[in-house]
């Protein structure tokens, strides 16, 4: 199984919900490794374009704790990446993304404060989504909300989506 705490170069997270796990995990050279399938054909723009960048973050900085690849053929340990245009999106307009797990009967849990992860949810994630605010854009002029959309750099891009990726396997924000 994963370890309850990751270390990523300096930055360590703990477990949002103790002994959460994917039920997508194999047994490589002697260590747990959990395998997800990053699904994109939701994803696009900006968002999309850094994705591959979020991969290499976790596949070369885990110590081989992690595998994550892109496919468009969905199957179980997938993560479902997906854009909600700023007019639909309803988590605040100061959040960039957020993560949703998935358990086999479909029940989700979205790891709000107070919110019962274990309470008619399943022992395992069996896929998740990660909703990006599409109101976030780049290279706009004006203040922090330019145009009507808030401004995020390329590189802070790629840093949301490993952040995000790191919510789906049960890391949570350093404590």
């Amino acid at each position: 199984m994963l370890l309850a705490a990751v270390s990523m170069g300096s930055v360590s997270a703990y477990e949002v919900v103790s002994g959460k796990r994917w039920r997508h995990m194999s047994f490589v050279n002697g260590t747990w490794r959990c395998n997800l399938v990053l699904n994109t054909t939701q994803l696009s723009g900006l968002w999309a374009q850094e994705v591959d960048r979020a991969i290499s973050n976790w596949n070369n900085y885990s110590d081989g704790k992690m595998h994550l690849f892109r496919s468009s053929n969905p199957y179980g340990g997938t993560v479902w990446l997906k854009n909600i245009s700023k007019n639909d999106w309803s988590y605040g307009k100061g959040a960039t993304a957020i993560t949703q797990w998935v358990d086999k009967d479909g029940h989700t849990y979205m790891g709000r404060p107070g919110e019962n992860a274990t309470y008619g949810f399943g022992d395992r994630i069996d896929s998740a989504n990660i909703y990006f605010n599409d109101g976030y854009r780049s290279g706009l002029s004006g203040g922090q909300y330019g145009s009507d959309y808030l401004v995020v750099a390329q590189r802070n891009r790629a840093k949301t989506i490993t952040h995000e990726l790191g919510h789906c396997v049960n890391l949570g924000h350093n404590q």
